[in-house]
């Protein structure tokens, strides 16, 4: 399997073949492609995983807080359950209150110009495609970030989707009236869970890095590993940048 990979499937005789679409130089390796899919899906459907799979995603990242007690609290809940269902956002409500959001999937955006030297045109927007849509059932980006000013250009999303950004908002909201925003309490939470879910991961890096070059279900699975890792810390970089961003703010202020 390679991602992107031009193959054509061709039924007839009693059977089917895979025709490669390009030229193949003598020696070299033949590759066939089972679509735009991460190691998760790969592992668990089909029983491999690739090296630096560019469609690697982490999967059920999950954020929440606890309701408070009191006049106040209530409204305030209220009014964050108000903003996730406005903006599709995925959520839950446990007995107690306490607020489930979630769940998220994290991935890196495409390299830029990853897909250069073997994907063909038709490949290349189906690799964009999913890695534009693997947020599935997570709303409708935000409502569309109301509506977006005419004129102004999407901002690329990065590892932490928009909508897992705008769970943290709703979580650090301390006033219905104020609307929804961000602070390093909130940031701190997801790092804190990012980290706990690179903890979690079983096997060392090292010896990880000695299997994944295996085709065995060890070297298949320790690649599905390698692809969690880069993606959880590619995540805790941009939440890095964001508590930067936060830290810097809140100092400002304070100068004001």
């Amino acid at each position: 399997h390679r991602c992107g990979q031009p193959i054509g499937w061709e039924a007839g005789g009693g059977g089917v073949r895979f025709r490669c679409r390009e030229a193949v130089a003598p020696g070299e390796a033949l590759h066939n492609n089972y679509g735009p899919k991460g190691n998760g899906e790969l592992l668990f459907t089909y029983g491999f995983a690739s090296a630096e799979n560019p469609l690697d995603s982490v999967e059920g990242i999950v954020v929440g807080c606890r309701k408070g007690s009191g006049r106040a609290a209530d409204e305030l809940h209220a009014a964050r359950l108000q903003c996730l269902a406005e903006h599709g956002v995925p959520h839950g409500e446990e007995k107690d209150g306490t607020l489930r959001i979630g769940p998220f999937s994290l991935h890196e955006p495409l390299p830029e110009g990853h897909e250069a030297g073997h994907m063909s045109q038709e490949a290349r927007g189906a690799v964009a495609a999913a890695a534009g849509g693997r947020q599935g059932g997570e709303g409708e980006e935000a409502g569309e970030e109301e509506g977006e000013e005419e004129g102004e250009e999407e901002e690329a999303e990065g590892v932490l989707p928009r909508l897992l950004l705008f769970a943290l908002q709703v979580i650090g909201m301390d006033d219905p009236l104020a609307g929804p925003c961000l602070s390093l309490d909130e940031l701190d939470l997801l790092r804190a869970s990012l980290e706990a879910r690179l903890r979690s991961l079983p096997s060392s890096e090292a010896a990880d890095a000695a299997e994944a070059a295996q085709f065995s279900r060890e070297g298949y699975c320790a690649a599905y590993r390698a692809g969690q890792r880069r993606v959880l810390r590619a995540a805790l970089a941009e939440v890095a940048v964001l508590e930067g961003s936060a830290d810097g703010e809140a100092e400002g202020e304070g100068e004001d």
